[in-house]
């Protein structure tokens, strides 16, 4: 005895191979007391398709096959192996053979019409399943890459065309908020259970209820959207009718012909899809087992927030193997780590540090201390790392590296960011020797063996107070020859042709006991953070409002000088350092503060009548016995005139001048005119 009629339709246009498997998942759908018909639209190109509905309405019984085939060209439908092409009078076309087959159940009275796309595998209790909702419009999910190598994405939506995140009326955020909502939306759907949507389609149970009401696939001519789907889901919910999606049997999408090769899997994960699926399990309800295997398939999905939460609620429960425990706590930090929650992910590390006193989480802490250039303490983190000694557990370790090399890596890092560059290179070749092809410690070496000469190079060029040679007092041009720094805080940018010979040759007049200038310092330029480690007292000044933020110099470092020098900077450099924006002509400070003031490679950028003022106000705010250092480029500054304002200024050249060019000047063409970079030391008249 039949409890009720259900018409299962489906408008077919199909390739033989896909509509054989097609028809293969409707032969197999559970039914029970439910009397099935069908009802297909035959618009098939070829003939074979049209052959192999013939031979199924013959097997079945009980089925329709209405002639819809045609031949005209403009009818043709492309597709290819990474996407479909709709015109949109194909759209439409479809749109009204879905409302035919909608008229049939309308009139045939049937308690449900089951609209399926002809491209899909479904799970032989989908039926069953969706009619036990009891919902008057309800899809089966299925789930698709609508571009290759792209996210899997639902066919369903929650508002709009295919808004697929929770948005309130005007409201506007950010593109990562946007992506975070994505995906719990996304989480939620992978959970299995009945969710209320905003839009769906291709695999639709609708009730006699909605059919009276008039639902259809007609065009709404004031609605702009793409896809009869649209207009139906907008009629839905125009007549009253709520949308639902269920995800207890997911259904398989052959979206193009390379998506056969995955229909034998997705039979076999059938059969793995027991009956009791159908009662879906709220979270609180789970077992621990449950907690975990949802976490891991949050995690192969990409869902990092909704893994994170399942993750936890597992290690809360104290259940599971040590194996599992142990990677639950891992990923979870991992989770945190790419939904940038640094804080979470410190505490859930502390919070299992007793359970799991392994090398796996000393490395996480100490890649955390890292992040905020805590040094000296990441360095106590990774110690511990290196103290365990590989044995059986590693066998289990989610991050097998942390027993190995990548403490040393770490480490590497650690000591170069404290200028201890024999250490760093200790460590970098002992991990080199556990993995002989990483990238890293091969380009590691090449730069420590550039820091080491540096820094050996650096030494016989910066000295100590009371041991700066004659020559460092000549104004002249800077020549190749001259001592050049390539490291000078963080790695310089080739862009800054002159800078390392620049920063060598100043950099000798920071003394200890000086209270400096750093005048108009650029945000990220280095010198001004060397000052304030040689120096007793470091001011620095520019015209851009970017120097007062320290998330801006971080940031501007990570734009000229790149990310890792960025991320290896050493904030506390910037600690006690006195930044203002001002105006070279109008600076911030008392009559004779200053030992000593620096100005590199700034006032070629002056007009003369600025440069005027700007001396001016270098002498004013210079003591008696101090020194003015600084750089300008040639020929953009002329010396002839130059002196005419140093006299004006009553500054003159602390000790010898020399401006013949020598035939190795440093020189650049970067910008057109050959430009050649001149060093002048200045002071008081007395």
């Amino acid at each position: 005895m039949f409890t009720h009629r259900i018409l299962i339709a489906s408008p077919i246009r199909q390739t033989p191979s896909i509509l054989r498997e097609f028809l293969a998942s409707l032969s197999e759908l559970e039914h029970g007391n439910i009397q099935v018909d069908y009802i297909f639209s035959d618009d098939n190109l070829e003939d074979e398709s049209s052959e192999l509905l013939a031979r199924f309405a013959e097997s079945h019984g009980r089925a329709v096959i209405v002639d819809r085939r045609t031949r005209q060209e403009e009818q043709s439908y492309d597709r290819d192996e990474r996407t479909h092409y709709w015109k949109e009078s194909q759209v439409w076309k479809v749109a009204a053979l879905k409302d035919e087959l909608i008229g049939y159940a309308r009139e045939g009275k049937y308690e449900h019409i089951f609209l399926i796309d002809s491209d899909l595998v479904l799970h032989p209790s989908t039926l069953m399943r969706l009619v036990e909702t009891d919902k008057d419009i309800v899809s089966c999910i299925y789930w698709t890459q609508w571009e290759p190598d792209t996210m899997e994405m639902p066919q369903v939506w929650l508002q709009d065309e295919y808004t697929q995140h929770r948005l309130e009326r005007k409201e506007i955020i950010e593109s990562a908020e946007k992506q975070r909502r994505v995906k719990q939306f996304y989480a939620q759907l992978r959970i299995p259970g009945l969710y209320e949507v905003g839009g769906l389609g291709a695999c639709t149970l609708v009730s006699s209820r909605a059919l009276e009401a008039g639902v259809s696939f007609k065009e709404i001519k004031n609605v702009s959207f793409w896809g009869e789907d649209r207009h139906f889901c907008i009629r839905a919910q125009a007549l009253g009718f709520d949308l639902y999606v269920d995800t207890v049997f997911p259904a398989y999408h052959i979206y193009r012909s390379a998506d056969l090769a995955g229909v034998e899997a997705f039979k076999w994960s059938c059969r793995e899809l027991h009956a009791d699926r159908r009662a879906p399990v709220a979270m609180d309800s789970m077992e621990p087992n449950r907690w975990y295997e949802t976490a891991e398939a949050m995690w192969a999905y990409g869902y990092e927030e909704a893994a994170a939460v399942y993750y936890v609620r597992f290690l809360d429960s104290a259940e599971g193997t040590s194996a599992q425990r142990l990677r639950a706590c891992v990923q979870a930090a991992v989770c945190f780590e790419l939904l940038s929650d640094p804080a979470r992910e410190k505490e859930l590390l502390h919070n299992y540090l007793s359970e799991f006193p392994r090398p796996e989480l000393f490395c996480r802490l100490g890649f955390l201390c890292m992040q905020n250039a805590e040094w000296e303490e990441a360095i106590v983190w990774y110690k511990l790392a290196l103290k365990s000694r590989p044995g059986a557990d590693i066998a289990e370790s989610p991050e097998p590296g942390a027993w190995t090399w990548q403490p040393h890596l770490q480490l590497c890092v650690c000591y170069d960011q404290l200028g201890q560059y024999k250490l760093a290179m200790k460590h970098n070749e002992l991990g080199l020797e556990l993995e002989p092809d990483h990238q890293s410690f091969l380009m590691n070496r090449d730069y420590l063996l550039r820091r080491l000469a540096e820094t050996s190079e650096s030494q016989a060029t910066i000295l100590p107070a009371g041991e700066i040679p004659e020559e460092a007092y000549v104004s002249r041009f800077i020549s190749a020859g001259d001592a050049k720094v390539g490291h000078f805080v963080y790695e310089l940018p080739e862009a800054w042709w002159s800078r390392g010979y620049e920063y060598a040759w100043a950099a000798q007049f920071a003394r200890a006991e000086d209270v400096v200038l750093d005048a108009a310092s650029g945000v990220c330029h280095p010198l001004k953070f060397y000052l304030n480690k040689a120096a007793k007292q470091t001011f620095a000044c520019d015209l851009d409002p970017r120097i007062t933020s320290r998330e801006a110099i971080l940031e501007d470092i990570r734009e000229h000088a790149g990310e890792r020098s960025r991320r290896e900077f050493d904030s506390s450099l910037l600690n006690g350092l006195h930044l203002s924006r001002a105006d070279l002509t109008q600076l911030p400070y008392s009559d004779k503060q200053f030992d000593k003031i620096f100005c590199i490679s700034v006032l070629e950028h002056l007009e003369d009548t600025v440069q005027l003022q700007a001396l001016i106000e270098f002498a004013r705010v210079l003591k008696d016995e101090g020194l003015i250092i600084l750089t300008v480029d040639y020929p953009n500054v002329q010396i002839e005139r130059f002196m005419k304002l140093m006299y004006v200024t009553r500054l003159k050249f602390h000790g010898g001048w020399d401006f013949s060019i020598p035939q190795d000047a440093v020189a650049s063409s970067r910008w057109g005119t050959e430009l050649k970079c001149i060093r002048l030391l200045l002071s008081k008249e007395a």
